[in-house]
Order: structure tokens, then sequence, then C-alpha cells
């Protein structure tokens, strides 16, 4: 078996990354309410799914949809947004 800690997806938080972007992507490439992406990628509510998205990406699933659709200031940041979850640092 070879050690794959710290590499990859199964490295620390890679889990957590991997979930985030499949948010990331749901929320910008479908029109599925934040409570159906919460549903599709198995969360227990909305609210946990909430939490954890704010967690990874610095701001909750509909204010990146917002953004990431060009609804505000900041959308020339570009998408896919600087994400971090368990295991990562958070961007200074």
């Amino acid at each position: 078996m070879s050690d794959t800690r710290g590499r990859g997806a199964a490295g620390p938080g890679g889990f957590e990354r991997r979930v985030a972007l499949d948010a990331e992507r749901l929320l910008v490439h479908t029109d599925l309410a934040p409570v159906q992406v919460a549903d599709r990628l198995g969360f227990t509510s909305a609210t946990v799914f909430t939490l954890f998205f704010r967690r990874c990406t610095g701001e909750t699933p509909t204010a990146f949809r917002t953004r990431a659709h060009g609804g505000s200031a900041t959308a020339s940041q570009g998408w896919p947004a600087r994400s971090w979850c368990a295991g990562d640092s958070a961007p200074e």
C-alpha cells in the first residue's frame, strides 16, 4: 500500500476540497438551489452545507454564485474562487 498522506485528494482536507469544488461547479453550471446542491452532495441540511461551503470558500453559496455570474464588483477576481478547507491555510 502506498502512503498518500499530504498528496492529492487523499491528503489532509482533500475530501473537503473535492466536495467544495463539486459544490462550486454545481452552483456555477446549474440552476439548482443551494438546498438542492446540499442534497445532491449528501449534506444532512442546507445549513450544514452553507457552514461547510463558507468555511471552505469564505462566502455563502448564494454569494459565490452571484459573484461567479458577474453580480458584484468583486466578480473580476474570476472563478473558481480561491478555496480552502480543513488542513489548508486561509489566504492572507
